[in-house]
């Protein structure tokens, strides 16, 4: 039980322990009758579980051209074109999947007889998303991608600019259409509206440290990261639930900022030890990484760490000496053990939060997003090698 707890509790599975009548793990023995009866044990509640991945599927097909062209209207100019092949481009969507995930865990209603008003709300919340990402790009310098060129290497930055100012647009527009509900179409603009600005404030603390430089605090890199990223998912959340008709503002805020600053701090880790097609970590970008190596480097460690954090030139992770540096200091593992506080204090949240099924919904979206454990393997399992034709199993 203590083995399998964990992934129960990741999944929102509920479970229950019965005792087993002697030790032995697979010759062991077990009362039948009240496995039978724990295996058809029912509830007179309704309540369903969220079939996810259906929802997911939903939502990716939202955001093919041709449904985005009937969302949002067939394209007329070439900002039209443009703002919805980005759109269309490859992504996770986790902000308009946890809006729609959220809606219908709190209505009920399953997503195949939903109204246009959530497929347009998603749209809108993804609008705002892109929108943010052909900026970053720029602001970055950014060239790539999900492996393509960005809007700004392929059409200009100005073009882009204006790309990313429309989709700021068609996303308020779609909110203003989603509901006839003139007090929730308020209620969501405000929250959208909110979220944008101080989205916008943390966007701009970090451009400020760029331009002038200087090392900072871990702490400091993770409240500019709570501003960056934690709005982005607490819109969502609240967007879904305000469709619904529920609210549940002060109780999705906790869970929502904890949410952001990992997925953030996870972000920042994938980029810096798997830079990919990112430039962050070449950059001198503001990173917790580094910030977490400026803090715990001493001597000359530190001053190398430094001065490579604040030079144009960029901080190689690659170089033998800096390589050297962080493999001492142990930074994968100890970004690791903050991500996992920042998920404990996202499930924490929870307890706030009285609706089972949104409850439910939200752990499992932890576990979802940060999906981090190994198959769990059993006694009689075999590998590949001992099996008949080389083919494992049970």
């Amino acid at each position: 039980l203590q083995q399998v707890y964990p992934y129960m509790e990741a999944a929102a599975v509920p479970g229950m322990a019965i005792c087993l009548l002697k030790d032995g793990c697979r010759d062991t023995t077990v009362d039948l009758d009240e496995v039978r009866d724990a295996i058809y044990l029912s509830s007179a509640s309704l309540a369903g579980r969220l079939d996810m991945e259906k929802i997911r599927l939903a939502v990716d097909c939202w955001f093919q051209q041709d449904s985005l062209a009937k969302t949002l209207g067939k394209p007329a100019g070439q900002t039209e074109k443009v703002a919805q092949q980005w759109l269309a481009r490859a992504g996770k969507r986790w902000r308009p999947f946890l809006a729609v995930c959220t809606c219908q865990a709190l209505s009920g209603v399953d997503i195949d007889v939903m109204d246009d008003g959530l497929n347009k709300l998603a749209v809108a919340i993804e609008c705002f998303h892109k929108a943010s990402l052909i900026h970053d790009d720029i602001e970055d310098g950014d060239e790539f991608r999900y492996g393509m060129a960005t809007v700004h290497a392929k059409y200009g930055t100005a073009f882009a600019l204006n790309v990313g100012d429309f989709l700021l647009g068609e996303g308020y527009r779609l909110i203003s259409e989603c509901t006839d509900d003139g007090s929730a179409m308020a209620k969501m603009l405000a929250v959208a509206s909110s979220g944008h600005r101080t989205l916008c404030l943390g966007q701009g603390d970090e451009l400020w440290w760029t331009a002038h430089r200087g090392v900072i605090s871990s702490v400091r890199v993770l409240e500019i990261f709570s501003r960056k990223t934690a709005p982005a998912f607490g819109v969502a959340l609240q967007l879904g639930a305000i469709h619904a008709g529920a609210d549940f503002a002060g109780a999705l805020e906790s869970y929502s900022k904890a949410l952001g600053i990992a997925y953030q701090i996870r972000d920042d880790m994938d980029d810096f030890f798997d830079r990919g097609d990112s430039n962050d970590a070449t950059s001198s970008r503001l990173s917790v990484i580094l910030a977490l190596a400026c803090e715990l480097a001493e001597g000359s460690d530190a001053v190398l760490i430094e001065n490579l954090w604040q030079s144009s030139d960029g901080f190689d992770p690659g170089d033998e000496k800096v390589a050297a540096i962080l493999k001492k200091l142990d930074l994968p593992a100890r970004a690791l053990t903050l991500l996992g506080r920042y998920k404990a204090e996202a499930i924490e949240s929870l307890e706030m939060i009285g609706n089972a099924a949104l409850k439910g919904l939200l752990r499992r979206v932890v576990g979802k997003i940060f999906y981090d454990f190994e198959i769990m393997g059993c006694c009689d399992d075999y590998s590949r090698g001992d099996a008949p034709h080389d083919s494992a199993g049970r």
